[in-house]
């Protein structure tokens, strides 16, 4: 019981039963976490597969028929307003996320948002955490980023789910480069301290 527990599994509390925790993607992001410190170069496999969700995740929200639909796009499109005016890559970060959970909530899929929440989580961190430094949040997108964000908003609102697609797609493999140099970088560095030991 005492390692279910400590898996977040279960929560035992003095004179009660056991309970069953509800998932949370905290417990998929440690997992996944511990995987890409081992290997920075999986944040690129885990990236590739963000990018296949968040195609499946537009789909399902330009054709979703969830009563969370339309509220779910308003958030979006405040999200967007949120980006369009960040001052730092914190909270341009902070508003990008808002938006793809948004469209999660459109799509009206539950699994979809545990996975992309897992993952999220890994990525973040991983950046963030920026491997001992070497790992850097890049400065604001500009305005293009925040247009091909309203751009995918609008083909889901429009129930073009081929378009919302494409969209997401070009978007994806952007982000994917930038994310590539900055791994490439962390490889790089590595090489050099490993032959400077040697």
């Amino acid at each position: 019981m005492k390692v279910l527990a400590g898996r977040g599994l279960i929560s035992l509390g003095r004179g009660r039963r056991a309970t069953v925790i509800r998932p949370s993607a905290d417990l998929l992001g440690d997992h996944l976490s511990a995987l890409t410190r081992r290997d920075p170069a999986s944040l690129l496999e885990l990236a590739n597969i963000r990018d296949s969700l968040d195609g499946y995740v537009v789909e399902l929200a330009a054709t979703s028929h969830a009563p969370t639909r339309g509220p779910a796009l308003m958030v979006a499109e405040q999200a967007c307003e949120r980006m369009e005016h960040a001052t730092d890559a914190a909270q341009f970060q902070d508003a990008n996320a808002e938006f793809h959970r948004a469209l999660v909530a459109a799509a009206g899929n539950e699994v979809l948002g545990f996975l992309l929440d897992g993952i999220e989580i890994t990525l973040g961190s991983t950046v963030r955490s920026a491997y001992h430094g070497q790992l850097t949040r890049t400065a604001p997108p500009g305005a293009d980023s925040v247009k091909v964000h309203r751009d995918i908003l609008t083909a889901v609102d429009g129930r073009n789910s081929a378009l919302a697609q494409r969209l997401a797609g070009d978007h994806a493999r952007g982000v994917r480069r930038g994310l590539h140099q900055r791994i490439a970088a962390v490889l790089s560095e590595g090489e050099r301290s490993e032959d400077t030991v040697a």
